[in-house]
């Protein structure tokens, strides 16, 4: 991971476009137990989103999670999905979307690959950098579903997972601020380090 944070510092430095970070806390229970890097990297017709996330949250016991995400677009379409998460230093699930044929497909854990007979243009980690304005529906990397998305205030939306969960994101001038995320066992918010 530190490589990777390395690699795309170093990268960033010697190219022409433009890179974004934010940092966020990642708090429980009013703790903070962890945190989340999110990079952005556009140059001319490419952008790369790219989130690690270190934590130590609270079920009933300790969960160690590690989870990595990017994405890469290409004209405003998504050419290249992964998500890893390690749950207590163990494989959690590793998924991977690609773009082949005219059409995305999606593998997950090495099992069967799903066809995703739709272009998308908006998935999960882009909702760290850039506030879902007219967007109905976010791809998830993780699992390959599409989540609903609806606008509930002044840049206030939730999204509603494939299990119905439903998480709240907070934005102020297209960056997100703050978020409360519901994912099953547990849960957890998001709070951008100024």
């Amino acid at each position: 991971m530190i490589n990777s944070i390395f690699l795309l510092l170093l990268f960033s430095i010697f190219s022409n476009g433009e890179t974004t970070n934010l940092s966020y806390s990642i708090i429980q229970k009013e703790k903070v137990v962890g945190y989340t890097n999110a990079y952005k990297y556009q140059e001319i017709d490419q952008t790369t989103y790219r989130s690690n996330s270190v934590s130590t949250v609270k079920a009933i016991i300790s969960i160690d999670i590690v989870s990595n995400y990017e994405i890469t677009l290409e004209n405003g379409l998504l050419r290249s999905a992964e998500a890893n998460v390690l749950v207590r230093n163990r494989p959690y699930t590793h998924s991977y979307t690609y773009y082949c044929e005219n059409q995305c497909e999606m593998a997950k854990d090495g099992a069967n690959v799903i066809y995703i007979g739709e272009d998308i243009s908006y998935a999960s980690t882009m909702l760290l950098f850039e506030e879902p304005v007219n967007i109905t529906q976010s791809y998830s990397e993780l699992d390959g579903s599409f989540h609903s998305i609806r606008k509930v205030g002044n840049h206030r939306y939730e999204k509603k997972d494939a299990n119905d969960r439903i998480n709240t994101y907070q934005y102020v001038n297209g960056i997100l601020q703050y978020a409360e995320i519901d994912a099953g066992l547990i849960s957890f918010e998001l709070k951008l380090n100024h």
